[in-house]
């Protein structure tokens, strides 16, 4: 081959520099630029592969309100690996400083649930908790240990068990200082969180108490154990022992899960009552003499739920959330509901929050801004996270009136001398055959752990950029 000939078979533009041996070969070397075109060429191919990245990553982060929920972080405690949340508990005097009542013990968050440290009673199973109204008072009934109590907003506990016949306090309501324990054999009060009185239903399970006024003293009980065909939700007003069952509305035979009391909004009116039962939630707004049916809308064709617990907005007491935790749930419902009618109908809220981990055991809401919700679910795999929510499209707080201290002397009652054994000791805690969810394991409170690989991929791909730029730019 001739150097014309081979020069034109090679093209021009690649090749410069031609020569010819002796023997008539052709060699030629790449133009440098050649060189900068193909580097160019790969350095435009990583900008676009970034840009791509860069978009997907945005998208992650920017999503449209209704799944907004889907990426709600969720906090653990630390050192609960495989434990259960029971109850959650705002200060009244701060909203960022939180407790809870799990598997082991108390723990604490100082930082509207973000961050949880272990306060004590390792070992414990605590199923109610409760902040009197002033001083950073809290009470912790416990699974066989009694109640224990905390000056100094969780800091330290103390045993607070005197006059209290039955260890296995179940549920704790506060107004003012006046507190009502509902335990595994009774009632007990006391005008300042302990000593204790007896105050009836010896011989039940009382697996939820709410005092609903304060002059004169009304108190609501509900049952899930305990002498059949007498109902089981009951009321008694007064400082007195005897009791009253409620049955206008209700039905016949049914478990009580969750109790509720709303704020009253104007003088006069009885603050509205919600009671979720294992057949279903009720409403009252007469003090329980009587009940409606309540409605869940918007659920799926096929799906019903029965609540697990119950929540007012403490500035509105036509705001109510709800949870459900599987039991008695077909199938798997959304997880969290509100009302914005006193109770009279519930909707799913950001459908999907939840939606692979639905056992919603405690909702606690605090006071000021757009109400913030804690709550406390537990896992297939045993595991207990917490999620705080702004629930930014409720409506707006309405003028409430405060809750008033009940009276200042509680009436003792006689203790019973040989306790009851009711038909359920306490509540199990809900198993389930579902997978363990291995999203909810990789996922840290920030970033989150799809975000963080893309920020990783990111950093990969700039490197190369900028070493695709540094071949660009050599002479």
């Amino acid at each position: 081959m001739h150097l014309a000939e081979g020069v034109a078979f090679c093209n021009m533009r690649y090749v410069e520099n031609c020569s010819q041996d002796a023997s008539g070969l052709v060699f030629c070397l790449p133009m440098q630029s050649s060189l900068r075109s193909s580097a160019g060429s790969r350095s435009s191919l990583w900008r676009n592969m970034v840009l791509v990245v860069c978009l997907f990553a945005l998208s992650l982060f920017v999503v449209p309100a209704a799944t907004l929920a889907s990426t709600l972080p969720g906090y653990t405690f630390s050192g609960l690996k495989y434990g259960r949340v029971w109850s959650i508990a705002a200060d009244p005097a701060s909203a960022s400083i939180l407790i809870a009542g799990t598997d082991n013990g108390i723990y604490r968050s100082v930082n509207g649930g973000v961050a949880w440290t272990h306060e004590g009673l390792s070992g414990v199973r605590v199923w109610a908790v409760a902040f009197l109204s002033t001083g950073g008072t809290v009470l912790a009934g416990t699974a066989g240990r009694g109640v224990y109590l905390s000056p100094n907003a969780g800091s330290s506990w103390q045993s607070d068990n005197g006059g209290l016949s039955n260890l296995d306090v179940r549920d704790i309501s506060v107004v003012g200082k006046v507190a009502a324990l509902g335990t595994n054999n009774g009632v007990f009060l006391s005008a300042t969180g302990g000593p204790w009185s007896f105050s009836g239903l010896a011989s039940y399970s009382i697996s939820a108490i709410a005092i609903v006024g304060s002059q004169p003293l009304t108190i609501m009980a509900g049952v899930d154990a305990g002498p059949e065909n007498n109902g089981f939700l009951f009321k008694s007003v007064g400082t007195s022992t005897a009791w009253s069952p409620l049955q206008n509305g209700l039905p016949a035979q049914a478990t009580v899960s969750s109790l509720a009391v709303g704020p009253v909004g104007q003088a006069g009116v009885p603050a509205p009552v919600l009671v979720a039962t294992s057949l279903g939630t009720f409403v009252s707004t007469d003090n329980g003499t009587s009940w409606t049916a309540s409605k869940v809308n918007g659920l799926p064709s096929g799906v019903t739920v029965n609540f697990s617990t119950l929540t007012f907005d403490p500035e509105n007491p036509n705001v109510v959330y709800a949870g459900d935790d599987w039991q008695g749930s077909t199938p798997t419902g959304p997880g969290l509901f509100r009302s914005t009618d006193g109770g009279a109908t519930f909707t799913p809220l950001e459908a999907g929050i939840l939606q692979s981990h639905q056992e919603v055991e405690v909702i606690s809401v605090a006071n000021g801004g757009p109400p913030l919700l804690v709550i406390g679910v537990n896992l297939p795999s045993g595991q207990a996270i917490v999620y705080p929510y702004v629930d930014r499209t409720a409506p707006a707080p309405v003028s409430v009136i405060p809750s008033a201290s009940a009276p200042a002397v509680v009436v003792p009652g006689p203790t019973p001398s040989v306790p009851a054994t009711p038909g359920q000791v306490a509540p199990a805690a809900h198993r389930s055959g579902k997978p363990i969810d291995f999203g909810v394991v990789l996922r840290w409170p920030f970033p989150l752990a799809p975000e963080l690989l893309v920020l990783l991929l990111i950093g990969y791909l700039v490197v190369r950029w900028m070493q695709d730029d540094r071949v660009e730019k050599a002479p």
